[in-house]
């Protein structure tokens, strides 16, 4: 049940004791009694609506403490997913960095291999010119 609705029966039931103890109180007073006969019917009549009061705080009593467990039960379920996902994020995120320094360890090994190999391209050429080179200078 929503907070509002909650609410508005609170409001209303409220509404009701109070109007009835006001409906009450005047008919008891403008009602043709004798005193003494009006005093016990006022006493009477105040005793019920403090009993009625007292079960009426009870019972929102209970109902706010029923309400605050499945406020902290909801709110404990959500933390409990919230935290699900946040390791199923940080796994993935893991996975992830892992994975692109896998990626980047191959390329950087293929880009080693090549170089590798154009400096040796290179290398044998200039190594086969070299004792020409070195006749040349002399």
């Amino acid at each position: 049940m929503s907070e509002t609705v909650e609410t508005n029966r609170s409001g209303l039931l409220l509404g009701l004791v109070i109007g009835g103890a006001i409906g009450a109180v005047a008919s008891l007073l403008l009602a043709p009694k004798k005193g003494a006969e009006l005093r016990d019917n006022l006493t009477t009549t105040y005793r019920n609506l403090s009993d009625k009061t007292n079960q009426f705080a009870a019972a929102l009593g209970q109902k706010t403490k029923e309400m605050a467990a499945k406020t902290a039960d909801k709110t404990e379920e959500m933390a409990e997913k919230l935290s699900d996902k946040t390791q199923d994020l940080a796994e993935m995120a893991g996975d992830k960095v892992q994975e692109f320094g896998e990626k980047a360890s191959e390329k950087a090994k293929d880009i080693g291999e090549k170089a590798s190999t154009k400096v040796q391209e290179i290398a044998e050429p200039l190594q086969s010119a070299k004792p020409e080179y070195s006749n040349n200078r002399h």
